[in-house]
């Protein structure tokens, strides 16, 4: 299990960090055979194939594509101290992969969970956790040279221009990149953009799904000389500092030699991060729970609908 490997390395470089990624705490076989359904007639068959269910840890309050939509919706920009912590966890995952050379090939805001505080820092804010390393891989030779084992559903309004297919006939959409442990670094300037810009995902990275289709010169492309870097960093009410949008630029950069390496990322948010956080590391600390109305917080409800003792509609399948 590659994201239980990172989760040992983020232990094993400061005891406690690896609260940063999900853990798989066990697995199992599927019992029933998986639906498939046919191009040609649109029936559902079924055939066994091998499967597994995975038994990750439980985090009870979504996801940060979720969050998002609810900042969004309530029109008001993320604290900066929140993406600043965002980043330095994300930033400490992009260590632990490099440590176990691994490419993570699927961080999407979706696959960034939002699980219970940090009492001793950030108390405020739910603690961020990368998830799903389903489409991981090791960094060998083949994998550098995109040769095999990136063939997995990898999301595409995600991906970085590394791993970036082609639209019309599924191949690379540039030849002659490689992948490195600074494809996991794009991947995570383009989570903070997100945040700084309130989109769950970036509309210029929504190329074929958009009805009627984006316009390409409004698309991000990796294989147009001038479309490959992402121009808007933050949303138009939002006034996040200097620093925090030359790093982000940083790590989107379309050439891996210009992104920064995962020790070099660590090592700038932790220096920057410093003093732009509103003293939210701290805040709360020692003390009982956060005020309700405190406007720092996330906006909308982080309720756990699964809680014992809730009530929760659950749709099963007939």
């Amino acid at each position: 299990m590659l994201g239980n490997e990172v989760y040992d390395n983020l232990e094993a470089s400061a005891p406690g960090d690896g609260k940063f990624v999900t853990q798989c705490l066990g697995y199992g076989g599927m019992q029933d055979p998986l639906p498939e359904v046919s191009a040609m007639t649109s029936n559902t068959m079924y055939r066994a194939i091998a499967a597994y269910k995975l038994y990750i840890e439980y985090c009870p309050f979504g996801d940060l594509r979720d969050a998002i939509i609810r900042q969004r919706e309530a029109r008001e920009p993320f604290h900066e101290g929140f993406i600043w912590m965002v980043f330095e966890a994300l930033a400490e995952c992009a260590v632990a992969m490099d440590q176990s050379n691994i490419v993570h090939s699927d961080i999407t805001t979706s696959n960034i969970l939002l699980s219970n505080s940090d009492p001793e820092r950030f108390k405020i804010w739910p603690v961020p956790k990368l998830s799903d390393f389903g489409s991981s891989r090791i960094i060998d030779g083949a994998a550098r040279r995109r040769l095999t084992g990136h063939d997995e559903a990898m999301h595409p309004y995600f991906t970085p221009p590394e791993l970036t297919r082609d639209d019309a006939d599924f191949g690379w959409a540039v030849p002659g990149l490689y992948v490195t442990n600074k494809t996991n670094v794009w991947s995570i300037g383009l989570i903070i953009c997100c945040l700084m810009r309130l989109q769950p995902q970036l509309p210029e990275t929504v190329r074929i799904d958009d009805e009627p289709p984006r316009p390409i010169d409004r698309q991000l492309r990796f294989d147009i000389l001038h479309q490959r870097e992402i121009k808007k960093l933050q949303h138009s009410s939002a006034n996040y500092s200097v620093e925090l949008r030359k790093l982000v630029r940083s790590c989107v950069k379309y050439d891996p030699a210009r992104r920064p390496s995962p020790k070099q990322l660590l090592k700038a948010v932790r220096r920057l991060m410093d003093g732009r956080v509103g003293g939210f590391d701290t805040y709360g600390r020692g003390f009982g729970r956060i005020p309700w109305n405190k406007k720092e917080r996330l906006r909308g409800k982080l309720k756990d609908i699964w809680a014992v003792g809730t009530e929760t509609d659950i749709r099963l399948r007939p």
